[in-house]
């Protein structure tokens, strides 16, 4: 198993519900561990909502199939709840990208979220939701977004950011 197979990560998250919003940082937390033998990382991560406090969610992000599309499980106290919602995307993968060079041990690929990371996206009533994940050079990032449809008044059609997390390893 990987040196880091359940790494406690510290940082800031910025929340904003609507673009037009400014975004409010918050102290974040994040815990990242392999599950299921490698199979699969569990995020575990908290952020603070500027009006109704801490807010805590969990991913489950899995390795690529053989057609390379990604699924991820997710749940938010705050987003989609109480729903598990499932995502499916891809890893994006560069040679030599972010931590690909960390020894795993037994051979073991390095999970997609090293180097260029996993997007994932679901559509819920005419309304999309992106999850995009990714660990480099000891950094981790999360980015999720909500894709506006056309036709929504008052909004523009396509996605805004409305989290911004970012970690480093705790006590580095």
């Amino acid at each position: 198993m990987d040196e880091n197979a359940s790494t406690a990560w510290t940082g800031t998250c910025g929340f904003r519900m609507l673009p037009t919003d400014d975004f409010a940082q918050g102290p974040s937390t994040a815990r990242l561990t392999e599950v299921a033998g490698g199979a699969a990382l569990a995020l575990d991560y908290t952020w603070v909502h500027p009006e109704q406090g801490e807010q805590a969610g969990h991913l489950v992000l899995g390795r690529p199939d053989d057609g390379g599309r990604v699924t991820v499980a997710f749940t938010d106290s705050f987003h989609q709840s109480p729903e598990v919602r499932v995502l499916e995307g891809t890893a994006a993968r560069t040679e030599g990208g972010g931590d690909a060079g960390r020894d795993r041990g037994a051979g073991a690929a390095p999970h997609p979220i090293d180097g260029d990371g996993v997007a994932v996206t679901m559509e819920y009533s005419g309304w999309g939701w992106t999850v995009a994940v990714r660990r480099q050079g000891g950094r981790l990032a999360m980015m999720m977004q909500n894709v506006v449809p056309a036709g929504v008044e008052g909004a523009e059609p396509g996605p805004y950011d409305v989290m911004r997390a970012a970690w480093t390893p705790a006590g580095a």
